[in-house]
């Protein structure tokens, strides 16, 4: 089952330094499906899912790599969540060549990693509550 903007879904937003919201939104739209949220002087700040309406706000939020008025720390280790691993990795394998293998910890969850334009480290998910 595909999600709108992909087989990926987000439980709360993540966050992520950018050098570039411009770029990172572009890349962002291109790879993920998602579309951009405009912030003060239309800069934008985020991605979400216009098609999601059970999620409509920011699921990804961009702060400034170098600082800026966007205090708030970004999260240290993103991760968004998929039903089907297996889709999901085929599904953004070829939307990106910096997805990684899907890999088991030690506790048995099955997830991957891929890197945005700005080298952060994302990692996909089994959704163990769907």
């Amino acid at each position: 089952m595909l999600w709108p903007g992909g087989p990926f879904h987000f439980v709360t937003p993540i966050t992520v330094r950018v050098k570039d919201a411009q770029a990172a939104a572009r890349w962002y739209g291109n790879v993920l499906n998602l579309n951009c949220v405009t912030g003060w002087d239309l800069v934008p700040i985020g991605m979400t899912d216009s098609k999601n309406k059970s999620n409509p706000g920011a699921q990804i939020i961009f702060f400034p790599a170098s600082g800026g008025p966007l205090a708030a720390e970004p999260t240290k280790h993103p991760i968004i969540f998929t039903r089907d691993i297996d889709e999901a990795h085929l599904w953004l394998s070829k939307q990106t060549s910096s997805t990684g293998p899907i890999q088991t910890d030690s506790a048995g969850n099955r997830f991957f990693v891929f890197r945005d334009l700005d080298e952060n480290q994302i990692e996909v998910c089994r959704d163990t509550q769907g």
